[in-house]
């Protein structure tokens, strides 16, 4: 209850969940295609790109973090309206991310022999996978962009925008790319799909991201009344004195003391910045 639904081949599902889910379903479903295609061409060749998209998880784990870490953070923003500070914390997000990606994808650059060789001893296995791996971290720099501005979307509650960038990622742009790329170039065009896919995804995550916050800026604003959840949470936060505020100090004593503890640290970031 509460919660908007996406209608999937599956059933209802609820908004936030839809981009988390069939995202990684279809991870799943485009690791088999290349899989399917890349054991063409030898064992060698798939064993190298298995390790190959093992380094570039170095940089995509971190960032995956990032950007879900910054999310609630976003999401009380939009709550309480409060858009200046909401930019603010998406452009220090951005920036920070960019730099931790970039810095992240030079160590794996740096280190990608070691780190291969950790998973490799094969001498052909090996020249696949510094090749492959070569080519994939050529956007893994991009990473923390990517998701801090797939988490942005549903901070605002864009799930449906955020299940379009994660569906073209994984599926949409990735897996006609793969057939596309290999019919051009053969095997290293298996390899390109991936960052040809990053890019897509991030130019159209932009376009999504820019477009939402401005309809989020121009909606009314809610009644004190009707405001409830994260939104009247936020409120209680940002504009002491206000009803929301009396609601939410109601809650406030009847909760565990961890609770009170986690509040009081998170009201204290929010006043930070």
């Amino acid at each position: 209850p509460g919660y908007q639904s996406v209608n999937t081949l599956f059933g209802h599902f609820p908004e936030g969940m839809a981009p988390a889910s069939l995202g990684s379903l279809l991870m799943s479903v485009s690791q088999i295609v290349v899989n399917g295609q890349m054991s063409a061409y030898g064992d060698m060749a798939l064993a190298g790109i298995g390790v190959a998209m093992k380094v570039t998880m170095i940089t995509g784990m971190v960032c995956i973090g990032l950007g879900q870490g910054v999310q609630p953070l976003l999401g009380y923003c939009v709550g309480a309206r409060l858009w200046e500070r909401y930019q603010k914390i998406l452009k220090f997000s951005l920036l920070f991310a960019f730099a931790l990606s970039t810095v992240l994808t030079s160590a794996c650059y740096l280190c990608l022999d070691q780190i291969i060789h950790a998973f490799l001893t094969d001498q052909n296995a090996f020249a696949y996978a510094l090749r492959f791996a070569r080519i994939l971290l050529s956007t893994s720099f991009l990473f923390g962009v990517f998701y801090v501005l797939t988490n942005s979307l549903q901070a605002m509650g864009a799930a449906k925008a955020s299940l379009i960038i994660s569906l073209s990622r994984q599926g949409l742009i990735y897996i006609p790319a793969l057939f596309l790329l290999q019919a051009a170039v053969g095997v290293n065009g298996l390899v390109w799909a991936q960052p040809l896919a990053d890019v897509l995804s991030i130019i159209l995550a932009v376009i999504l991201c820019a477009t939402t916050t401005k309809q989020m800026m121009r909606k009314p604003i809610e009644t004190e009344g009707r405001k409830g959840g994260a939104m009247g949470a936020a409120e209680a936060f940002c504009h002491p004195g206000s009803v929301a505020e009396v609601a939410a100090d109601a809650v406030y004593h009847d909760m565990p003391l961890f609770c009170k503890n986690s509040f009081a640290d998170l009201h204290d970031k929010i006043g930070k910045i």
